[in-house]
């Protein structure tokens, strides 16, 4: 599992999702198991393997109890929430965001130690749904605005950072006019007084 660690940062991914499945041959541990498929479906979504990556998010989910879910579920729903949004369902994704913001409402596991990005420019994808999220379901219009202004914000920031051949830049630049054309909708709507009956 630790070498698993150590191909991630150096981003020899097809060989972390080999180790991966060695770990977890002999990892007899609930919540280290957990650990190692949410790792692992890290890495099948950074090969593009969407599929696999969704599946093993939900694997290590699987028949954990209270404890071992509030340490596991923060990041691993956020995970799978950006792995559905990347296959095409950005409602499915965001409802995983929202559940895994009941566990850490400030995303703080997100910004731990304990926590990177093995692709780094995806922090802009995960912060961008993350605000995503508060423009649709935020309290009041103006705390609705500014997170639509800080998910596109986001949004471009990953299509600035992201190489050339990035498999994920397609989806990103629709998600930005997507996010752009709903953000004026709502700037539109938060404009226009309520008819008094």
């Amino acid at each position: 599992a630790d070498l698993a660690v150590v191909f991630a940062h150096l981003r020899e991914v097809e060989r972390e999702v080999e180790v991966e499945d060695l770990a977890l041959a002999f990892e007899p541990i609930a919540i280290s198991r957990a650990l190692i498929l949410a790792n692992q479906a890290e890495g099948f979504m950074g090969l593009g393997d969407i599929r696999r990556a969704v599946q093993g998010y939900r694997a290590a989910l699987v028949g954990l109890g209270p404890y071992e879910l509030a340490v596991v579920a923060p990041t691993t729903l956020f995970s799978l929430g950006v792995a559905l949004d990347r296959s095409g369902d950005l409602d499915a994704g965001l409802e995983q965001i929202a559940r895994a913001r009941t566990y850490d409402p400030l995303d703080r596991r997100l910004r731990s130690d304990s926590w990177f990005y093995s692709v780094p420019h995806d922090q802009a994808w995960y912060e961008g749904v993350g605000h995503w999220l508060v423009g649709r379901r935020g309290d009041g219009d103006e705390v609705r605005m500014a997170a639509y202004e800080r998910a596109v914000i986001s949004f471009k920031l990953y299509i600035a950072r992201a190489p050339e051949g990035d498999r994920y830049l397609g989806l990103a630049r629709l998600r930005l006019a997507q996010l752009e054309k709903e953000a004026a909708a709502h700037a539109k709507r938060a404009r226009t007084p309520t008819p008094i009956r």
